[in-house]
């Protein structure tokens, strides 16, 4: 796979799903976990503190499923490059 006349190297794919995947769940679930805190202020200020809590869990969460999702296109990548790779040598 090739961008702007350079190939992609399977670091450069793996920070492009990583960092696509922590920003994508992150926008996502921020937002929604935010709203459910200032609304847990309101019903049950007791827990709270959990709701808070969530909110700056969300991101090292994000985090750890983009290294997962990296990994594994990283990972699929791999095995078709050596699958078509051993089939075209069979060709031959």
């Amino acid at each position: 796979m090739s961008v702007n006349h350079r190939e992609l190297k399977g670091a450069d794919i793996f920070k492009i799903v990583w960092t696509g995947w922590f920003w994508g769940v992150t926008v996502l679930f921020f937002p929604v976990l935010a709203l459910g805190a200032v609304t847990m202020l309101f019903v049950n200020p007791s827990e709270a503190i959990e709701a808070v809590v969530g909110l700056f869990v969300v991101p090292i969460v994000a985090a750890g499923q983009g290294v997962l999702a990296g990994f594994l296109v990283g990972f699929g990548l791999r095995i078709h490059r050596w699958v078509t790779r051993r089939s075209s040598q069979q060709t031959l």
